[in-house]
């Protein structure tokens, strides 16, 4: 409140997260930030220069003068930061490199300043490349994953730049826990490449997720002590030791899952690219092997537990697959039952002592032999299915049980990528604007990455003519556009008219009250707007579950919506408004 000008301008207001690197009091603050450090820890390698989480922007000219000019290379919409961030670093390192010869000046390679720099970075710089905008499935370098070839590009040139290059690795599906997954594929590549192309310094993000991390984990620490491990052969060693007389079964299992990563061309995060990687073919072959497995073991121990873990986990998927296929069919009902079979398997594993579910941290805080301490899943599983898709099929259920779906909307409409955000001045919602050459745009069966867009980042404009069937309603009722899941907030047209809007994130569902907007028993343009610049995940974008229009009764705080003020009484058959 005292120094706004110690912080950037985003979307024309000052914005609190970051800080305004072209300040000259900000530099000085970050010069005595790190004198202060090194004087207290004189022992430490180094300090972290990088901003905090987030994309890294300032619409202050000043500001705007030090970026290198050229657009973020995944999120376009986004001017590219990393110059910004190294020439400030730079002019910290060259204050203190008299006095401070040997320490390093830390920042990741990261969110919009994930590029390589045109100018040249300071010696004292670490750079730590952390490629979460990246391809997530498949080994830096696949030719199947572009941005894993862009990937392997980066961090060769960021080592021509610096003296020492470190990354940091994810070593689980962000953001998702529950699926069926796995690093091995990956890793057993990518640790000797990194190692080859001069990088000697990792950081692994891991969670507590261990039908996913075994045998990764096993392999990775093996590795990170000795890039030369033999990995066929410590695999080998891993399989009899670990689950006996299931061996075999387990290693055709893991070595199926290694594949469809590894060979997906899919870039959507979160869940969004299941049905492309875990195929029907692929999620049989995983529970012919694993029943094969069980049916060895029985119920001998260890391996009968260590057995239990990646049978929960085809459970989560198979779950996940029926909400997702029931929700896409309209049969809602069948939705939120296959929602409840997700969160029930997550409470019984709970009850099996797979998972304490609570934060990892407090786990660890217990002592290693505490039975509390026997986290197998994290309770991200269920964390994350409460945040990304649990509400959409609970809502769904809802509607089945308290409402009347009456209009089943398709899932393919004539779609318009409005990069630059000039759709509504060119009357885009207008039934007369032509819509021919629009494309056909898919939005609950498909994700925009798998209809060939998945770095778009912009307006996404809907459009169809639809029949709307007769209407009868209750005195106490009104007809609501309810959408099971858009990235992200929402404006809804009918026949030109601004009919609704609603702000969801997280691909949670929204709705908006259109009766007054409806003419029953005639077609009517419907034109839906989606913002698709806030990132909420890879890939993503648009209209991305079902959308219906159904009746209800309003409840207790809810009003009825208003009429437009330029309603015409004559113009029947709109819904008339009440008395």
């Amino acid at each position: 409140e005292r120094h706004p000008e110690y912080y950037p301008i985003v979307d024309g207001e000052v914005r609190g997260r970051q800080a305004n690197l072209s300040h000259p009091d900000v530099l000085e603050r970050a010069i005595k930030h790190v004198r202060d450090t090194f004087e207290r820890n004189p022992d430490t390698l180094g300090t972290s220069l990088g901003p905090d989480d987030g994309a890294l922007r300032d619409e202050r000219p000043e500001t705007r003068a030090l970026m290198s000019g050229k657009p973020d290379p995944l999120f376009p919409h986004r001017q590219d930061s990393t110059d910004l961030l190294v020439w400030f670093i730079n002019q910290v390192a060259e204050e203190i490199e008299d006095e401070y010869p040997d320490k390093l000046l830390g920042f990741y390679v990261y969110s919009n300043h994930s590029s390589v720099p045109d100018i040249e970075p300071h010696p004292m710089i670490y750079p730590k490349i952390a490629p979460i905008s990246f391809s997530r499935y498949t080994s830096i370098g696949t030719p199947n994953a572009p941005t894993s070839m862009m990937l392997k590009d980066i961090i060769q040139e960021w080592v021509k730049l610096s003296p020492r290059v470190g990354v940091y690795l994810y070593n689980w599906n962000l953001a998702d826990f529950a699926m069926p997954f796995t690093r091995v594929a990956a890793f057993r590549r990518d640790l000797p490449n990194l190692h080859n192309w001069g990088l000697e310094y990792a950081t692994i993000e891991s969670g507590a997720n261990w039908q996913n991390m075994v045998p990764g984990n096993y392999m990775i620490g093996r590795l990170l002590w000795d890039i030369e491990t033999d990995v066929d052969a410590l695999l080998e060693e891993f399989y009899p030791l670990y689950y006996g007389p299931a061996a075999e079964p387990m290693r055709r299992h893991d070595r199926l899952l290694e594949e469809a990563y590894e060979n997906t061309s899919a870039y959507t995060g979160n869940n969004w690219s299941m049905h492309r990687i875990l195929t029907p073919e692929v999620m049989e072959g995983l529970e012919n092997n694993l029943n094969e497995a069980l049916e060895l073991v029985g119920d001998t121990e260890p391996y009968a537990k260590r057995l239990s873990v990646p049978s929960y986990t085809l459970n989560f998927a198979k779950a996940w697959f029926d909400a997702r296929d029931a929700l896409n069919r309209f049969d809602f009902e069948a939705a939120g039952e296959a929602n409840r079979r997700f969160v029930d398997n997550y409470w019984q594993a709970h009850e099996d002592g797979l998972t304490t579910d609570e934060p990892s941290w407090r786990a660890r805080s217990r002592p290693h032999d505490s039975p509390h301490n026997r986290n197998f899943f994290s309770m991200n599983v269920r964390r994350y299915w409460e945040i990304f898709h649990q509400p959409s099929f609970e809502e769904a259920e809802k509607i089945a049980n308290e409402g009347s779906v009456i209009l089943e909307f398709p899932d393919e409409w004539k779609g318009y990528f409005d990069q630059t955000a000039i759709g509504e001045s060119l009357g885009l919602a207008n039934p007369e604007y032509p819509k021919d050459s629009w494309l056909d745009l898919k939005t609950f069966s498909a994700t925009i990455d798998e209809q060939g867009f998945p770095y778009y980042r912009g307006l996404i404009w809907y459009a169809l003519d639809i029949e709307i069937p007769e209407i009868t309603l209750e005195d106490d009722e009104e007809v609501f556009m309810w959408f099971g899941g858009n990235d992200s907030n929402t404006q809804v047209f009918i026949d030109g008219r601004k009919a609704g809007k609603f702000r969801t994130g997280n691909f949670q569902p929204g709705e908006a009250s259109v009766t007054p907007y409806l003419r029953p028993g005639e077609t009517q343009h419907v034109v839906v707007l989606v913002d698709n610049r806030p990132v909420c995940e890879l890939g993503t974008g648009g209209i991305m579950r079902p959308v219906v229009l159904y009746k209800r009764a309003l409840g207790e705080d809810e009003e009825r919506t208003p009429f437009p003020e330029d309603f015409d009484p004559e113009d029947a058959p709109l819904f008339a408004p009440a008395e």
